[in-house]
């Protein structure tokens, strides 16, 4: 029995923590559990969205350019539309208080912020002139820049909202192969568009004649513009429209008179 009490080894016990020797120790070592927690101890709640692809990337651009991650950003942008005091945390003042509830797509209003502001881009023309050959120019127009690229070519740069009237000839050795007039007006950010030919991004097209007997008599409808003392740039494009109708249609064409350009100007341009 001896032997075998003595082959057995004593029992250990586990090397922890001293015990403290007073209440300053012992406040030490205590562990610290009222100081800030982690990010990942506050935002447990996941909420996942579906959006378009080209949302999620503006949203990604828009952060990189913050120096932020799309992630904190929505955060922020969250807090800022539906603070504090609403919903089952709510304090009994803040429940007393008649204040709305944000609707339930006001999210779908706010990522619609996010959208950066669009830049106005101009409209460029280009311009050609080859003898006997080509014949590419400007009716009439207001340009606000044009650049020479060589002998023959050039291009014409309008802002949004101008308007401008393009002639195109083309011949070869068996005579005239094409015919055409185009009254062009530069687009607005956002706006819809024509793709025109020779035309950088495109242009609300308010009027395409084709053939030398339509273009013929857009031009004398223009002359008839300018000999009253109205500026073909300032005319209704609404007209132009209506030009292009009755010319598809091979009906009169209506004059443009004084007193539909006094009505244009008194309704500050607008149509």
């Amino acid at each position: 029995m001896a032997a075998a009490s003595t082959s057995q080894k004593p029992h250990r016990s586990a090397i922890g923590r001293r015990p403290a020797a007073d209440p300053a120790s012992a406040w030490v070592h205590h562990d610290d559990t009222s100081g800030p927690t982690s990010r990942g101890t506050v935002h447990t709640a996941r909420l996942t969205l579906d959006v378009t692809p080209a949302l999620r990337g503006r949203i990604k651009v828009i952060a990189f350019r913050r120096g932020i991650t799309a992630a904190d950003m929505l955060r922020e942008l969250l807090e800022r539309e539906y603070p504090g005091g609403h919903g089952m945390n709510a304090s009994p003042a803040c429940t007393q208080q008649s204040t709305p509830m944000p609707s339930p797509y006001a999210w779908m209003v706010a990522a619609q912020r996010l959208q950066p502001i669009p830049l106005q881009t101009p409209m460029r023309v280009s311009l050609a002139c080859v003898e006997n050959r080509v014949d590419v120019s400007l009716r009439f127009g207001k340009p606000v820049r044009e650049t020479v690229l060589d002998r023959w070519r050039r291009v014409v740069t309008f802002m949004p909202g101008a308007v401008c009237c393009r002639f195109k000839w083309l011949g070869n050795d068996f005579g005239t192969a094409l015919w055409q007039l185009v009254v062009l007006q530069a687009p607005e950010p956002l706006d819809d568009m024509h793709r025109v030919a020779g035309v950088t991004p495109g242009a609300h097209l308010l009027l395409r004649a084709n053939g030398k007997q339509d273009v013929l008599a857009a031009l004398a409808v223009i002359d008839a513009i300018e000999q009253i003392g109205i500026d073909p740039c300032t005319v209704a494009a609404g007209y132009w429209r209506m030009l292009g109708h009755r010319l598809a249609a091979d009906l009169p064409l209506s004059a443009y008179t004084a007193e539909w350009q006094a009505a244009l100007l008194a309704r500050g341009g607008r149509e």
